[in-house]
């Protein structure tokens, strides 16, 4: 009975319960905008030719127009993702990235004090103020890895890690730039 209770903790069941209501609702709520499409047909493009597009093919504004896809990184991995598991494997990807998102911050609320339940509620209100932004496109990157960031930040300034663990951000905004904007 101890070792359930030791990994049933409140965080696990947050993440088991968002995943498993991505996964029901997802199937037609985070694939409604129409970039999700279209950002998977700009990295299937570029693994199919090896080459970046160089022209804007899909807005009638700017046909033929000089454009630089600069969020490639996160595009190929959606074509990839596609390619190797269709939309249910983009489905399982971002379900997966979401809940792991949300009870990671719930286990760092957890961590520092709040009671269990007080982190369910914040948590709560924190998903009622995203989930708007959810859809399967590379804007999501963003979500993640500001998170990431700020708590790595954090952690340095509370010093629970040192200024040393500072040294992977380069690594992670080149990526972070590659997938999408926000940085």
């Amino acid at each position: 009975m101890n070792q359930l209770r030791a990994w049933l903790r409140p965080e696990t069941c947050i993440f088991i319960v968002l995943w498993l209501g991505l996964l029901v609702v997802g199937r037609t709520q985070l694939f409604r905008d129409p970039g999700t499409y279209w950002h998977i047909v700009v990295g299937e493009r570029i693994l199919d030719t090896g080459r970046f597009p160089e022209v804007d093919e899909f807005s009638f504004t700017r046909t033929n127009q000089p454009w630089l896809a600069t969020q490639w990184l996160g595009e190929i991995a959606m074509a990839g993702v596609d390619r190797w598991l269709g939309f249910d494997g983009l489905l399982v990807m971002l379900a997966t990235m979401l809940a792991a998102l949300y009870a990671w911050v719930a286990n760092r609320l957890i961590r520092v004090g709040l009671h269990w339940s007080l982190a369910v509620v914040l948590v709560a209100l924190a998903l009622a103020a995203s989930v708007h932004n959810w859809h399967v496109r590379p804007h999501m990157a963003t979500l993640l890895a500001l998170a990431l960031t700020y708590g790595l930040l954090l952690d340095v300034d509370s010093g629970r890690r040192s200024v040393v663990s500072l040294c992977w951000l380069p690594l992670l905004f080149l990526i972070w730039s590659n997938l999408h904007g926000g940085v």
